[in-house]
């Protein structure tokens, strides 16, 4: 579903409003959602490079000498700083844009400006070499996890539905954005969201696992289908118990998977907004920094890699496609395998241990075990209790579900 509010500066011809027609929600539904934002992101720049140069007023076509100061300007120089730059790969994005925003609009973009454009970016790119690049996200590890659900748990519906959220993404290698929602209420678009009818399970040597259906992925060419697969796993980090919570707490409605109801018995759909500032404030509790909505990606592929899974079958499950997939992986050092190991062993058996109370299907309230039990091996810095007289198991690629 459209959210034209949101996209008012690509909806304006130059600066002047305009009324959106039927055919013209019919041209933006031919975009992605994320992409629509970035085309309205890239207009705003360009609105803001006219306003600097004193031109308040006007409509497109933009002219061609425009375009190019338009470069000038955003582009990063050797011989000025002005503070508004931005990396010539992020100013190539916004060209694209305008020509989308001229395209709607049906208006012609200037022709023959490629080539010095094309000049004008190599340079910009040259200076940009010269700048240090900003740190790479860090990846999620299994104690992150492990921290989360200590603080989520604590919390409300919302905050356990985010941390079903979060197990789902790490796991799933997900990005936040296709498990998210574009509004907290009103009616979903089923061609652009997840919904409780887009999960499917199918049996596994390791038990039920659960595949979650994405019709609108952001690297899916229009039409196709993209899958989010999902392992069980033997401790309360286990993505299909996630699921299964999720699905339990809709209550057999179709509507957002990851979603819960309030107060008033209205269901509310988690935004990207919420989760990720939700997700800043637990991450703050527990003293960890660089670690954002795209960590849950990257600490996913990371923990496959250190632990020797397949880079075809890494993949595959990420939906990667090419050689892209090399920036999503961090080095693990041996001792954080090891440790990484160890704790989903602890997690597993912990879980072993509360057994009695693991009933699958149940209301999220009650379907995971106490927290203190749980958690008991991991903060308390306790072992399996030796009365049980159970060996700790050897690590295996099989306690991830593998």
């Amino acid at each position: 579903m459209i959210q034209i509010e949101k996209l008012a500066a690509l909806t304006k011809n130059g600066s002047s409003e305009r009324e959106v027609t039927p055919q013209d929600l019919h041209f933006l539904r031919g975009y992605k959602w994320n992409s629509l934002l970035g085309f309205n992101t890239a207009v705003k720049k360009f609105v803001k490079f006219m306003s600097s140069k004193g031109i308040a007023s006007f409509t497109l076509p933009a002219e061609e000498d425009s375009i190019y100061k338009f470069c000038f300007w955003a582009g990063r120089d050797e011989d000025k700083s002005t503070g508004h730059e931005i990396a010539a790969s992020t100013l190539s994005k916004y060209l694209h844009g305008i020509q989308v925003w001229h395209l709607y609009h049906k208006a012609v973009y200037p022709i023959g400006v490629e080539r010095r454009v094309k000049i004008l970016l190599r340079s910009s790119a040259r200076v940009d070499a010269t700048i240090s690049a900003k740190p790479k996200k860090e990846a999620i590890h299994l104690k992150h996890m492990v921290h989360l659900t200590r603080v989520l748990l604590k919390g409300g519906p919302k905050e356990r539905a985010i941390l079903d959220l979060a197990i789902s993404a790490f796991w799933g290698m997900a990005r936040l954005g296709e498990l998210t929602y574009q509004s907290p209420s009103g009616t979903i678009d089923p061609y652009s969201s997840l919904l409780t009818t887009d999960v499917i399970f199918e049996d596994s040597k390791n038990g039920k696992k659960a595949r979650l259906v994405l019709r609108s992925a952001k690297t899916a060419k229009p039409g196709e289908v993209q899958h989010i697969h999902l392992n069980p796993l033997d401790n309360l980090l286990c993505p299909v118990e996630a699921v299964k919570r999720r699905l339990a707490d809709a209550k057999g409605i179709e509507t957002s998977l990851y979603g819960y109801f309030d107060h008033a018995n209205s269901r509310v759909h988690l935004t990207k907004y919420v989760v990720t500032r939700t997700l800043a404030t637990a991450w703050a509790q527990g003293n960890f920094s660089g670690i954002s909505g795209h960590s849950f990606r990257v600490g996913g592929a990371s923990l496959r890699n250190a632990l020797g899974v397949p880079i075809n079958e890494i993949c595959s499950l990420g939906r990667w496609v090419s050689d892209c997939y090399k920036l999503y992986i961090r080095p693990y050092s041996p001792a954080e395998v090891s440790d990484s190991l160890s704790l989903m062993s602890d997690l597993d058996l912990s879980w072993q241990a509360s057994s009695s109370t693991k009933l699958p299907g149940l209301p999220p309230s009650s379907a995971l075990p106490d927290v203190s039990t749980l958690l008991k091996v991991v903060y308390a810095g306790e072992g399996y209790p030796k009365s049980g007289g159970r060996p700790r198991p050897r690590p295996t690629l099989g306690m991830l579900g593998i």
